[in-house]
């Protein structure tokens, strides 16, 4: 894998990854940004989890919220995608 630039992460889900970058690291986590799940979006927010760059890196972690389905942080990670190619 190639070196990192300062301030990248990566976000796993199965064996798939995404790379944030600075410029995706910012965006709102929020229904206007993403389609799916308001209750996600809610919860991650009162948890102080606003932008995408402060989102558990460990997919796991998505378990311990209520009315959250495998399909939901599949259809997050899957947007999550198609931005990073933006």
């Amino acid at each position: 894998m190639g070196m990192l630039r300062p301030g990248e992460l990566f976000l796993f889900y199965k064996e798939d990854y995404v790379v944030v970058t600075e410029e995706l690291a910012k965006v709102p986590l929020t229904t206007d940004e993403f389609t799916g799940s308001p209750s996600l979006f809610r919860q991650l927010n009162q948890d102080q989890i606003e932008p995408v760059g402060q989102l558990p890196r460990e997919p796991a972690i998505f378990a311990k919220y209520e009315n959250v389905w495998v399909g939901t942080v599949e259809k997050l990670f899957e947007q999550l995608k198609e931005r990073q190619g933006d």
